[in-house]
């Protein structure tokens, strides 16, 4: 999917930025709730 974004931004000669972030423990999460709950986990920390 990087690669989609990098080819977009090379044809419109745009600027592209990666933000990653490390979710300590995140494995945890998603063993012991599921992918689903995990999934929103994620999601309301790509809100901040």
């Amino acid at each position: 999917m990087a690669g989609q974004f990098i080819s977009r931004a090379r044809r419109r000669k745009t600027a592209l930025s990666f933000l990653m972030v490390d979710a300590n423990n995140f494995k945890e999460i998603n063993t012991r709730f599921g992918h689903l709950p995990g999934d929103f986990f994620l999601a309301e920390i790509a809100e901040f």
